[in-house]
């Protein structure tokens, strides 16, 4: 008998833990529509290209004509994205976020693909980790005028990209990630506009919280008082088990 018959059709080994082994990656682009396109490390928890509609998020504003919306505008991967829509006549800001629950691994990374419309506003994506009595939070800040993308840590705001150019410009979507440690609460690395960069010098900011435990994934748009901007955003892609390197 040939292998793999005689084995369920996800794969050709046993589970040994919490995250089964992908040994195919023709049954992922099957399954996943190939979402993972750019980095391919760690175990798939979770991804999102909205072609269901923006229902499994949870919306967050502050401001006037603030919004988050399905778009079939721009899309990475057919047939809509999320738009997030801020008004630069007062600082403001919209937000999508969604939790999950705490996986039973080390490392975690959060994938976003984003692309700028009209106006000139900041783009931030953060992981929050609740742990009942404090909340751990650290994130990427792409900034298309100062043309910086930043990390923001304990340490505060450290420039990782300068002069980056102004990909508002660049008609593409961005791609950005982040991977930390839930039980060190250190920063692993950044993944951003094509570029790796080491963040194991950096560690998480903690915030006192009561809130039970959880991990969360927040997407902000937030304006630069110039006018209102949009945002679109694709492919939110959750993982565990990355490797340390």
């Amino acid at each position: 008998m040939p292998y793999g018959l005689d084995q369920p059709d996800w794969g050709g080994h046993y589970n040994t833990g919490q995250f089964y082994p992908l040994y195919d990656m023709a049954e992922l682009a099957a399954r996943l529509g190939s979402v993972l396109t750019y980095d391919r490390r760690g175990a798939l928890i979770w991804a999102e290209d909205f072609r269901h509609g923006i229902g499994s998020w949870e919306e967050d504003h502050f401001g006037d004509d603030v919004d988050a919306a399905l778009s079939a505008n721009y899309w990475e991967n057919p047939p809509f994205s999320a738009e997030l829509i801020v008004d630069g006549t007062s600082l403001s800001w919209a937000v999508i976020e969604r939790r999950v629950e705490v996986p039973e691994v080390t490392n975690v990374g959060l994938q976003v693909s984003v692309r700028w419309g009209a106006g000139s506003s900041k783009f931030q994506m953060y992981w929050w980790q609740y742990t009942g009595a404090v909340y751990h939070r650290a994130g990427l800040i792409a900034d298309p005028v100062a043309e910086t993308v930043s990390l923001f840590s304990n340490e505060g705001t450290t420039v990782l990209v300068a002069n980056t150019g102004d990909f508002r410009d660049a008609n593409y979507f961005a791609h950005f990630k982040i991977v930390l440690n839930l039980e060190t609460h250190e920063l692993v690395r950044a993944i951003a506009l094509g570029q790796e960069y080491d963040l194991s010098a950096y560690t998480t900011q903690a915030v006192a919280s009561g809130l039970p435990p959880s991990l969360k994934a927040r997407i902000v748009h937030v304006s630069a008082l110039a006018g209102e901007s949009s945002i679109y955003i694709d492919n939110i892609i959750i993982t565990a088990a990355e490797p340390a390197n």
